[in-house]
């Protein structure tokens, strides 16, 4: 409040002074003769009223009058801006509140970094297909970027009644991102803090998939109940590494974690005709029948890369598979 007054008040101070000063050279044929009057005058003209009963009488007068319409269009421009914008805001954060009062099977982004954005970027198409909503708790405004059916929620995601705005418990998943805001050196923390919130209100029902930035955080996570770490360090290291011993992999690897493209990284259920038959076997139909190249068996939540073939398959056995689109197009 006081911003905005010492805002408007500077110009017609200066202003009026301005007048004052160019206008008591003309004598007795001004009209603005105290510094009440160019006060009176500057409002006046600055809210393009414009009663007439003073006026200037110099040129530079004539030229501290025009400059005084011109910052009143721009005062008024603003502050309607402003308000509208305040406005909208909050019928948006109303009916947000709404929805998120509905919310069922979500995903749950806590937290804000670069990677927040691309996130949404690959998921969005899914989601709309299947009618999930993304929803982002994150302690700042909401991003310009941000796409406008992405529900956000103004709020610090280490607390429980930030947390409970959201709906965490009816959520499939939700992703805890490094948030820059907090600093370097608070990142891991308030990731953890996070995450012990979120495990504390939905106990088991929700995944939990954590973005840290150091790797000796990650004894703590898994004792707050993470599912799922990802160290951006150790990440970018061993793709880097991995590139200079064989040229081409960062590009496969960004090609296979990309939605875009024919060929596509999913995790898939084994159908229940293949149980008790070999890895083998199973590898062997779907890449014949549909296209797609096994590369990894999980079972218990263990991934095995390229298992033998003569292992057999279990009940709730998995696979990574690699899609390809375009069969059966």
């Amino acid at each position: 409040m006081f911003r905005w007054l010492l805002i408007i008040l500077t110009p017609i101070i200066a202003l009026s002074y301005l007048a004052l000063f160019f206008e008591s050279q003309a004598g007795a044929d001004a009209t603005i003769r105290t510094f009440g009057d160019a006060v009176w005058w500057i409002i006046v003209t600055m809210s393009t009223l414009g009663y007439g009963n003073l006026v200037p009488v110099t040129t530079a007068g004539k030229i501290v009058g025009t400059i005084a319409i011109l910052i009143g269009i721009l005062f008024v421009a603003v502050m309607t801006a402003t308000i509208v914008g305040k406005v909208v805001e909050r019928v948006v954060t109303r009916i947000g509140k709404r929805v998120v009062g509905k919310l069922s099977d979500h995903i749950l982004i806590c937290g804000w970094n670069e990677n927040g954005l691309r996130i949404i970027t690959e998921l969005i198409d899914q989601c709309n297909k299947s009618g999930e909503t993304i929803v982002v708790l994150a302690d700042r405004e909401r991003a310009p970027d941000l796409p406008p059916n992405i529900i956000f929620v103004s709020g610090d995601s280490t607390r429980l009644d930030s947390l409970k705005k959201v709906a965490p418990s009816k959520a499939k998943v939700a992703v805890v991102l490094a948030d820059q805001s907090s600093g370097t050196s608070d990142m891991d923390s308030r990731v953890i803090l996070t995450t012990m919130a979120l495990r504390r209100i939905t106990e088991k029902n929700i995944r939990i998939i954590c973005e840290v930035i150091s790797a000796e955080d990650l004894e703590y996570l898994e004792g707050a109940g993470a599912d799922e770490v990802i160290v951006r360090s150790s990440v970018a290291g061993d793709v880097i590494s991995r590139t200079v011993r064989n040229p081409g992999t960062a590009n496969l690897i960004r090609k296979l974690l990309t939605s875009s493209g024919d060929n596509q990284l999913d995790r898939s259920p084994i159908p229940k005709e293949f149980i008790g038959k070999t890895y083998g076997e199973y590898s062997s139909y779907v890449k014949s029948t549909m296209g797609f190249l096994p590369i990894a068996l999980i079972r218990n939540d263990e991934t095995s890369l390229n298992p033998v073939s003569e292992i057999r398959i279990r009940e709730d056995d998995e696979v990574f598979i690699i899609r390809n689109q375009s069969c059966g197009r």
